[in-house]
């Protein structure tokens, strides 16, 4: 006997929050990947990919591409062909799953309404009399939809936290949901997981090298037609949003002057959208380009022809000049192509664009450093609703002031098996030649202009992490100027005195430091040597650096750390300093860490008056 409910939703007073989402992904044998290979973005809505070449980053986003049966057909399948891991001669399973959350159950049986519906309407009369459904023997009959209505049973007493695992196995592309193998057979199993995965948010994959706007679009909507293009619906897309019943199909059935006035409506709404996200990136601004959409009859399909018209100036009057949008500058060619499919994307579940997955595959290749950094913050922006997860080998895309840097995952390829992990703490601070975490040392190095440099009250410090912790626990009286090491703040102190700035060189108060202040001093003479000091003592400590400024009972309560080695240590302060709200943790969690900063920053204050 299996107890079933009734279904009650007033699907009008459903709130867009009730949606639902994606958790994780699992990866599980998918080509090199052969550690199963979890990717939370419930936490983090905001990961980057980074790793040397042929290091299985892009492995990793078809992966996750691969889960959704609505995509299989983009890019013509290849994220689901060779899926094999060569390196092996052992058949492992291949699976991708997805962990899927929802606020309440009820929004797992809105997507079976009409299976319950329809049970219901056959179950009723089969029974006799009025009944209102509490109880019901499978057993009896199988009446349409039982297989839906037992599923919803059995997710309601065994779904956690309402959350789901789906998998699906990439070699029969099939669905299932592990503990209902057993009840129902494979189809009906897969039959009810397509259902739930068709109401998941959209997973858009975006190459920088792949997606191109072709310079004609067919219009047809035969997808198996040898001239369907897979940019037809986000052309389409741009017809709706400029007015709810336009659309590209319909062109062919519109008369040529109506024909030419719907598309003059949407040419001008695409280049209005067009310039005002253009101009965020510092391109080419100029009010002189356009975008045109040209109708063209051609045989038995028509298409649409797209064509980049700069105005130029010639003998003192203004002529237009027409280019294929592959002629423009290549940032501007991937920025319309990105544009079109991050805006005008007709698979967005509603028009706030929430939940969406966005694989970006090397985004930004040809765009300038100003544009990279423009593109980390609009990164960022829709990471705020939705989830984002790109591979890049720039800095520029790591910035973080808008990327934090715990997000950060490395994919690593050893004897042919991918990884992908969480950034490990000796790699960031003892970096080796070529390594794959480069990118990351650039993004975090600190880089003021020399000859530029408009900073007063200079502290040289001895390196990054020095100065994270100075400016988070001090004030702004002092500017704090970060070194590479101990031995090469030496090479800075010419630098300060030939810009005639205020400044001290501070090191730690330990034996490598005492030696390089005195070796400072004998460089630059008794004078000079004023300027230069050590940590003050804490405790009476022999030795004094940066960790010991740090309250160990402090840290220990608000990470749980305690006796921390060196990487341990510098990572805690880099996550720190890039907490949104460390102001206040710091004031509540770090008083008497706060209290050495500010004795340091007192006698750092007096010297240089």
């Amino acid at each position: 006997m299996f107890r079933v409910f009734i279904i009650t939703t007033d699907k009008q007073s459903k709130i867009a929050h009730n949606y639902m989402r994606y958790k994780k992904f699992i990866i599980d044998g998918y080509r090199g990947i052969s550690e199963i290979t979890e990717i939370n973005i419930s936490k983090e809505s905001l990961i980057p990919i980074i790793g040397k070449n042929e290091s299985g980053k892009t492995t990793c986003l078809e992966a996750i591409l691969a889960f959704d049966y609505n995509n299989d057909n983009q890019y013509s399948g290849k994220h689901l062909e060779n899926i094999e891991n060569l390196y092996s001669t052992i058949e492992l399973p291949i699976k991708i799953s997805a962990e899927i959350e929802f606020e309440h159950f009820s929004i797992i049986e809105d997507v079976f309404q009409s299976e319950l519906e329809s049970f219901k309407s056959s179950y009723v009369p089969f029974v006799g009399g009025d009944f209102v459904l509490s109880e019901v023997d499978f057993e009896l009959n199988k009446f349409s939809g039982w297989e839906s209505v037992q599923m919803l049973q059995i997710l309601n007493e065994k779904q956690n936290e309402n959350c789901l695992l789906i998998q699906r196995d990439l070699r029969t592309k099939k669905y299932s949901i592990e503990f209902l193998n057993s009840l129902i057979d494979v189809e009906a199993n897969n039959s009810i997981c397509e259902k739930i995965v068709r109401e998941l948010p959209y997973t858009l994959y975006f190459d920088d090298f792949r997606d191109r706007l072709p310079e004609k679009i067919f219009i047809t909507s035969d997808e198996n037609h040898s001239s369907y293009s897979g940019w037809l619906p986000y052309i389409d897309e741009i017809f709706k949003v400029t007015k709810k019943d336009y659309s590209v199909y319909l062109l062919p059935n519109k008369n040529s002057s109506l024909r030419k006035s719907i598309l003059k409506e949407v040419q001008n709404a695409f280049n209005k959208k067009l310039l005002e996200e253009w101009s965020k990136y510092q391109f080419e601004h100029n009010d002189n380009i356009h975008v045109e959409i040209d109708y063209v009859e051609s045989g038995d399909l028509p298409y649409l022809e797209f064509k980049i018209v700069e105005k130029v100036l010639i003998d003192g009057n203004w002529e237009e000049r027409f280019f294929d949008i592959s002629d423009r500058s290549k940032g501007f060619y991937w920025y319309i192509n990105f544009m079109i499919k991050l805006h005008y994307n007709s698979e967005k579940r509603d028009l706030n664009d929430k939940d969406t997955v966005y694989l970006l595959d090397e985004p930004g290749s040809y765009l300038h450093t100003y544009a990279l950094n423009k593109l980390a913050e609009q990164l960022k922006n829709i990471s705020v609703d939705n989830k984002v997860i790109y591979c890049t080998h720039s800095h520029n895309l790591l910035n973080p002031e808008f990327i934090p840097i715990n997000s950060i995952r490395l994919a690593e390829k050893k004897e042919g098996k991918i990884s992908l992990k969480k950034l490990d703490h000796k790699g960031i601070i003892r970096p080796q030649k070529n390594s794959a975490y480069q990118s990351i040392f650039d993004a975090l190095e600190v880089r003021p202009p020399l000859l530029d440099f408009q900073y007063e009250n200079i502290i040289l410090v001895e390196g990054i992490y020095d100065y994270y912790a100075f400016t988070m626990f001090t004030g702004d009286k002092l500017s704090y100027f970060p070194c590479v090491s101990a031995s090469s703040m030496i090479n800075q102190i010419p630098y300060m005195i030939f810009l005639g700035k205020k400044y001290l060189a501070l090191w730690d108060n330990d034996n490598e430091g005492r030696e390089r202040l005195k070796k400072a001093i004998e460089t630059f003479g008794e004078i000079e040597g004023k300027k230069f000091l050590i940590l003050e003592s804490i405790d009476n400590k022999k030795n004094t650096r940066l960790e010991e400024y740090f309250n160990e009972n402090e840290m220990f309560s608000y990470s749980g750390l305690k006796n921390l080695t060196k990487p341990a240590f510098c990572k805690f302060v880099l996550d720190l300093y890039y907490k949104n709200d460390r102001a206040s943790i710091i004031e509540k969690a770090f008083p008497l860490t706060k209290k050495n900063f500010k004795m340091m920053e007192q006698k750092l204050v007096t010297r240089l008056e």
